[in-house]
C-alpha cells in the first residue's frame, strides 16, 4: 500500500500543476446602477449579479479622463451595493463594475448648489380706488360719469345752483329719475353727446322728463323735409342743415340746445335760424335764432322732433306762425278777461247806485 501512494502521489502533483493555471474565475456584472445627490455628496447604489462578491465603484470627471476616486465595497446577501463619494459642485461619471473585473456600468451625476427657496413677494393688497361720484371742473360745473346706478346719488351729494355735467355714450340715456333728483335738488343739468356735436343744457327742470337720449343726426337725410323743401320755391342763396333729435317729444321746460355746425359752411357770425318741420301741415316753424360763432349755433326749444337750420329766413310759402308761441292770445285773453271784469263792475256799481236814488 505504502508503495501504491508513493507512485500515485507524484502523478497527482504533476495534474495539479498542469491544471490550475488552466482554471479561470469568470468575472460577473452590474445589473443597475443608480446615483443620487445631496448637497456635496454623491450615493452610489447598485444590484450586483449572481457570483459577484465586491465591486469597485470608480468616480471620473464628465470627460472620463482623470480618475477622481475609487472605492471598493462589498456586496450584500440581497446582491445590493451602495458607496459615498464627496464631491465640489459639478458633473460626474460613475463607473461600478465586478472587483475581479468585467464591463463596467455607468451613470452621469450633476451636483448643483442649492439655492434658497425664494418666495414671490406678497404685496400688500391693494383695494381698487374709489372714484368720487362727482368732481368739478376749471368752469366749476360738476362733473358726474355716466353711470345708470350712481349718477342719482351723484346729483344728490350737490346742491341748489350747482350745473351737473354728464357725457352721454351714444346710444344710452339719461333716466326719468336723474331729472325728477336734478329737479328735487335744484340743479341744473348739462347733457353733451358722446360725440360732441350736441350739448343740452336744462337750466332749469320745471316738468316731469322721460328717458332721454343726447345725441342726434345733423345733415342726415330726412325725406319729408326734401320733400317739402323741392315742392317750394326757394331762393338760391338758401342753405340749410338737417337737425334729427333721437329724443323724440315734449321737454321739462325751457332748453338751451348747442349744435356743433363747424363743418357745414356758415360764416362766423352770421345769424342761423331753427326752424320745425310741421309733418302735418308740412310746412316750417320759426323756433329761434340764433349768431353763429365759434362753429356753434345756440337755440332754445321745449320739444324735440325734425328740425333745420338756416342761414336765413324762409320764404313764406314754407313757413306757417310757431308752434306752442301763444304769447299774442294769452296776452288777449288776459285783456279781455280785464275789460269784462271792468265793464261789469262799472255795471254792478250802476245798479247799487240807482238802487239808492
Amino acid at each position: 500500500m505504502k508503495r501504491f501512494f508513493r507512485q500515485i502521489l507524484p502523478v497527482l502533483a504533476l495534474a495539479f500543476v498542469l491544471l490550475v493555471p488552466g482554471m479561470r474565475v469568470e468575472a460577473g456584472t452590474i445589473a443597475s446602477i443608480d446615483a443620487t445627490v445631496a448637497e456635496k455628496t454623491i450615493t452610489v447604489k447598485g444590484v450586483a449579479d449572481r457570483g459577484v462578491l465586491s465591486v469597485s465603484v470608480l468616480l471620473y470627471d464628465e470627460a472620463e479622463e482623470n480618475l477622481l476616486q475609487m472605492q471598493s465595497v462589498a456586496v450584500d446577501n440581497e446582491k445590493k451595493f451602495s458607496v459615498e463619494f464627496e464631491v465640489e459642485y459639478g458633473k460626474y461619471l460613475v463607473k461600478a463594475a465586478d472587483y475581479e473585473g468585467g464591463a463596467f456600468a455607468k451613470k452621469t451625476v450633476t451636483v448643483e448648489e442649492t439655492k434658497p427657496e425664494t418666495k414671490p413677494e406678497t404685496k400688500p393688497e391693494t383695494k381698487p380706488e374709489t372714484k368720487p361720484l362727482v368732481t368739478t371742473d376749471e368752469a366749476g360745473k360738476k362733473v358726474v360719469t355716466y353711470d345708470e346706478s350712481s349718477m342719482t346719488n351723484a346729483i344728490a351729494e350737490c346742491k341748489a345752483g350747482d350745473v351737473v355735467k354728464v357725457v352721454v355714450p351714444a346710444g344710452k340715456t339719461i333716466k326719468s329719475e336723474v331729472f325728477a333728483k336734478a329737479k328735487e335738488v335744484g340743479t341744473s343739468v348739462e347733457l353733451v353727446a358722446s360725440d360732441g356735436k350736441v350739448v343740452w343744457n336744462f337750466k332749469k327742470i320745471t316738468g316731469e322728463m322721460k328717458d332721454f337720449y343726447a345725441d342726434a343726426k345733423i345733415g342726415a337725410t330726412l325725406e319729408d323735409v326734401s320733400k317739402a323743401m323741392t315742392n317750394a320755391s326757394v331762393p338760391e342763396t338758401l342753405k340749410y342743415t338737417t337737425v334729427d333729435f333721437t329724443y323724440s317729444g315734449q321737454l321739462a321746460g325751457e332748453v338751451e340746445v348747442s349744435l356743433n355746425l363747424s363743418d357745414k359752411g356758415y360764416t362766423e357770425g352770421q345769424t342761423v335760424y331753427f326752424y320745425y318741420f310741421n309733418p302735418n301741415t308740412e310746412r316750417f316753424e320759426l323756433m329761434d335764432k340764433s349768431a353763429y360763432k365759434s362753429g356753434v349755433a345756440i337755440f332754445k326749444i321745449t320739444h324735440c322732433s325734425e328740425y333745420i337750420v338756416t342761414n336765413e329766413e324762409l320764404p313764406t310759402a314754407l313757413t306757417a306762425p310757431k308752434t306752442g308761441d301763444q304769447t299774442n292770445i294769452l296776452l288777449f285773453a288776459l285783456i279781455l278777461i280785464i275789460g269784462i271784469s271792468f265793464i261789469g263792475t262799472v255795471m254792478v256799481s250802476n245798479c247799487v247806485t240807482k238802487k239808492q236814488k
